[in-house]
C-alpha cells in the first residue's frame, strides 16, 4: 500500500515535487505515521515534502508521533520549529480577517487581550460573534468549541491530576505551592507529581520556585466551571485559604468572566 501511495504522489507531483500540509498530527494513528515515515524513505524520485503541525503538549515519548519524529530525526529528515503565541498586532490582524467585516463594532481589543495570542482562541471568538450577529444563541463565558477542546484535554489527564487542577482553578490564575499542599489531603509527592502532569499537558506552568499558574486564564475558567461534587471539598477549602483559615485569609479566585468582559 505504501508503494501505491508513493506512486500516486509521484504522478500528481509538479516539477518541484509534492508538498503535503498536515494538521493535528497528535491525533494520527500508528498506521498513518508509518506511512508518513515510509514516504521519506530514499527513492529514485524526489520524496514529498511534508509540513506538519501538532500540539506538543499532547505528544510524549510514548506517543506514536514521538517515535516517528525520533526515527526521522536520526536520519536527519525532520526539523522542528516551535510556534509561540501571536503578537497583539498579528492577533488583531488575524481576527479582522476572520470577521471580514461581517460583525459591526467587533470588540477587537477585548478579544485580542482575552485570547492571549492563541489562534484557536481567536477563531472560536470570531465564530461566536458571528453567531451572535446573525441572531443565533451564544454560550456564556467561553465559546462552546473552545470549551470542548479544553475539556477534552482535561479529561485526558490521569485521575490524580484533575483534583489538583480543580483546586488550583479555584485559588486563581496563580497558586502558591504551600497553599495547594495545605488544601489537598494528599501526600506532598502526590501533589507535586500531579502538578508536573498538569505542566506536561500544557495547562499549568511553574512560576518562580514556589507557585504554579494557568497557561491561559480561559483554561482556569473552564476548569472551575466544570467542578463536580468530587472536587467540592478541596475547592471550597482552597477558596477559603485552607483548613482553619479565618475570614481575613480568603483567597479570591474570582468567578468566570462573562463573554468578552472588560472590552
Amino acid at each position: 500500500m505504501f508503494d501505491a501511495v508513493r506512486r500516486f504522489l509521484a504522478n500528481v507531483a509538479g516539477p518541484a515535487g509534492t508538498l503535503l500540509l498536515l494538521d493535528d498530527l497528535q491525533w494520527a494513528g500508528a498506521d498513518a505515521l508509518a506511512l508518513l515515515t515510509a514516504l521519506q524513505q530514499p527513492a529514485p524520485e524526489t520524496p514529498p515534502r511534508v509540513v506538519g503541525a501538532y500540539r506538543d503538549t499532547e505528544v510524549g515519548p510514548e506517543h506514536p508521533l514521538g517515535a516517528a519524529m525520533a526515527e526521522l530525526a536520526e536520519r536527519q529528515l525532520v526539523s522542528r520549529h516551535p510556534l509561540g503565541p501571536l503578537s497583539p498586532h498579528e492577533a488583531a490582524e488575524l481576527f479582522a480577517r476572520l470577521l471580514a467585516g461581517r460583525v459591526e463594532e467587533a470588540p477587537t481589543a477585548a478579544v485580542v487581550r482575552r485570547a492571549g495570542g492563541v489562534p484557536f482562541f481567536l477563531i472560536s471568538y470570531a465564530r461566536e460573534l458571528e453567531r451572535a450577529e446573525s441572531g443565533g444563541p451564544i454560550a456564556p463565558g467561553v465559546p462552546w468549541d473552545l470549551r470542548q477542546s479544553i475539556q477534552r484535554r482535561v479529561t485526558a489527564l490521569p485521575d490524580g491530576v484533575r483534583p489538583v487542577l480543580a483546586a488550583a482553578a479555584v485559588i486563581g490564575r496563580v497558586s502558591p505551592r504551600p497553599l495547594l499542599l495545605a488544601v489537598l489531603e494528599r501526600s506532598e509527592s502526590g501533589v507535586l507529581d500531579a502538578l508536573d502532569g498538569a505542566c506536561r499537558a500544557g495547562l499549568l506552568e511553574e512560576i518562580g520556585d514556589d507557585a504554579y499558574g494557568f497557561v491561559h486564564d480561559v483554561i482556569r475558567e473552564v476548569v472551575e466551571g466544570e467542578l463536580g461534587l468530587g472536587a467540592a471539598a478541596p475547592a471550597a477549602s482552597a477558596r477559603s485559604g485552607g483548613p482553619g483559615a479565618g475570614a481575613g485569609d480568603a483567597i479570591g479566585g474570582g468567578a468566570g468572566l462573562p463573554f468578552l468582559a472588560g472590552g
